[in-house]
């Protein structure tokens, strides 16, 4: 039976997950953070971005707690993601935003985003791995958060622990950087634009 889709603002990105692949290197260097962000450059980055990096530099704290990652999503892009609680997953972001999810790792593992597309349905880009719209059941992502999490028995890890819904407003803005880059260096890595009418 089709699951229910949680509201839509109208601003989510469609999904374009070949984009993220076309080029091994550009696949290989952007991740679930990268993806959640929509932040897609033009050259593959020196490492995979993390949440913080961009905007506390190489001595960003890195533990993976809810609190942690939730503080240092902002601090990357405090204009333009909002946190919306878990409560809130039937309300509807503000015009110009779309959602977010992030869950982590009980164990201090690892994190890993889910952003919901233009059809209603959610997407992730599992680290240097291709995007996809399925959960560790190989099921269609309807609710992250009653989605299928557990990639332990397919090898991966374990995303057992939700920690927030997130409203990242749809722009050309949204900054994450990989290892030892700087933001400048980012600044300088044009986006891709997949959405020629993207909202300014």
């Amino acid at each position: 039976m089709r699951q229910r889709l949680l509201p839509r603002s109208g601003y989510e990105p469609k999904y374009r997950g070949e984009a993220w692949s076309r080029d091994y290197m550009i696949q290989a260097t952007h991740n679930c953070y990268s993806y959640f962000l929509d932040d897609l450059r033009k050259y593959s980055r020196a490492g995979k971005p993390q949440p913080g990096l961009y905007s506390m530099g190489p001595g960003y704290e890195n533990a993976i707690t809810c609190k942690s990652i939730k503080k240092r999503v902002i601090a990357d892009n405090p204009r333009y993601v909002i946190t919306w609680s878990l409560e809130r997953l039937y309300d509807v972001c503000p015009k110009g935003y779309y959602k977010g999810f992030m869950a982590i790792n009980s164990l201090g593992q690892d994190y890993h985003f889910y952003r919901q597309d233009s059809d209603g349905t959610w997407s992730h880009k599992p680290g240097g791995t291709a995007v996809s719209r399925t959960d560790a059941s190989r099921q269609r992502i309807y609710n992250p958060l009653t989605a299928d999490r557990m990639y332990g028995k397919r090898g991966g890890i374990d995303y057992d622990k939700p920690c927030t819904f997130f409203c990242v407003r749809k722009t050309r803005n949204t900054k994450s950087s990989g290892n030892f880059m700087n933001p400048k260096s980012v600044n300088k890595n044009p986006r891709i634009n997949l959405n020629k009418n993207i909202a300014k």
